[in-house]
């Protein structure tokens, strides 16, 4: 997994992309991305998420780093596991 940035800011604004690639022999399953997200992957194995982030989100956690990683469902379980990407919140 790879994303376009590392850190956004509080007061601006802003949205990480995940770009995910799990590879063909995933193709067509679902993901869970570990924040709040579900998708399919496309046939090739790949797809995208995006976490957004607002000015609501309380200013205690400025400073923190989330981080993201996904999981791809076979049958009946996980059967793949992302690195995972970090996001920290700055002012």
């Amino acid at each position: 997994m790879t994303t376009n940035t590392s850190k956004i800011s509080r007061s601006a604004t802003g949205t990480q992309q995940f770009h995910l690639d799990a590879g063909s022999s995933h193709a067509n399953k679902i993901y869970l991305l570990l924040t709040n997200s579900l998708g399919t992957l496309s046939a090739n194995g790949r797809g995208s998420a995006s976490f957004a982030i607002n000015s609501r989100i309380p200013p205690a956690l400025i400073g923190q780093t989330f981080n993201h990683a996904y999981v791809v469902q076979g049958k009946g379980r996980f059967d793949f596991a992302s690195n995972a990407m970090p996001l920290t919140l700055t002012k």
